[in-house]
């Protein structure tokens, strides 16, 4: 009976151990906390919420003081219980696996395998030693985790000191050159959404927005050529809409319109959903921003559908929309309207 009430009152404390940790970035995936008591102290001086003191998107929590603080308290009382001589002791004596699992949580990883490499020797470093770690040294870590287990930087490894440094131009280079400038239409795609955000950040100048394009109209083109290969050119059509049409304003580069408007135009839908879903996608560039180019390519989609199935509902769709550009006279004037 005694040796079952030191496991239970063991298992208790390391479930307390557990719940309390405030590590940044929380304990898992969805929720973090489901029960009723966030709040609840299972540690003397750690509330069950403090990981939310690292969460930097919450400016009424966010307080990295406090979060070290409670980091530290928390570390502290797992050394008072592996100090102490109390049933806790004798628990690890009987389960001494737990012993490995407390000192890792204290940051000491004298002996664990890091399995994963150097990622997760990192990860660890940054969750249970150094939380507090500014993100401009977070650079000179990783190149410490990277010598440490003995690795010659390969192209990856590059690619992520590069960002870390802040060089984002490198890091587009280098995935252009590792195969996003194979017409592949995957690496293709990574290497022009990424520049889309690296854009989007202000890390990069204005005066690369002319690689975005020239990395867009590339995306779009192998996306085209890749599934026509595989008789997929539905597929191919949807992917190309759907990375140009964000980009494809009026005012802007008239390149990404001319794209998008010639795919269309020499797409022939092989059915009506699929014609529909195009149209859709494409309306709002017709109604709303009035681009002349876009409408004509999706009218001669249109017809070309038309021609397939022989009815007029697709005359009457492409007519609508030249109606919404040109009133009127696209009764006369216009193709479906002739």
């Amino acid at each position: 009976q005694s040796i079952h009430t030191h496991d239970r009152d063991g298992f208790l404390t390391l479930r307390a151990i557990l719940l309390s940790a405030p590590l940044p970035g929380g304990r898992k995936d969805h929720g973090d906390i489901t029960d009723d008591t966030p709040e609840q102290m299972l540690l003397d001086g750690v509330r069950r919420s403090d990981y939310q003191l690292w969460d930097s998107h919450n400016t009424q929590l966010f307080n990295p003081r406090a979060a070290q603080h409670a980091h530290t308290t928390w570390q502290q009382a797992i050394r008072d219980f592996l100090s102490s001589n109390s049933a806790f002791s004798y628990f690890l004596r009987r389960f001494p696996q737990l012993d490995r699992l407390l000192h890792i949580l204290l940051g000491d990883f004298s002996a664990v395998v890091f399995e994963g490499g150097w990622p997760e020797a990192l990860c660890a470093e940054l969750i249970y030693a150094r939380p507090s770690l500014r993100p401009q040294d977070l650079v000179y870590r990783t190149q410490h985790s990277i010598s440490n287990f003995g690795s010659s930087k390969r192209d990856f490894e590059e690619v992520l000191l590069n960002i870390l440094r802040g060089d984002a131009g490198q890091v587009v280079s280098a995935l252009h050159s590792l195969g996003g400038g194979s017409g592949a239409a995957l690496p293709a795609v990574v290497t022009s959404l990424l520049c889309n955000e690296l854009l989007d950040a202000n890390l990069l100048p204005e005066s690369k927005s002319n690689l975005q394009i020239e990395l867009l109209l590339s995306a779009a083109e192998a996306l085209l050529s890749s599934h026509a290969i595989y008789h997929k050119e539905d597929i191919g059509i949807r992917l190309c809409a759907a990375l140009l049409i964000p980009h494809a304003s009026p005012t802007g580069d008239r390149r990404i319109v001319a794209m998008l408007a010639e795919s269309l135009e020499r797409h022939a839908p092989q059915s009506d959903a699929e014609a529909k879903v195009l149209v859709g996608m494409v309306e709002h560039l017709i109604v709303q921003r009035k681009s002349v180019r876009i409408l004509d390519g999706c009218v001669a989609m249109l017809i070309s559908r038309y021609r397939q199935t022989k009815q007029i509902k697709w005359l009457i769709q492409g007519y609508k929309l030249e109606r919404s550009m040109y009133g009127e006279k696209a009764l006369y004037e216009c193709s479906c309207g002739r």
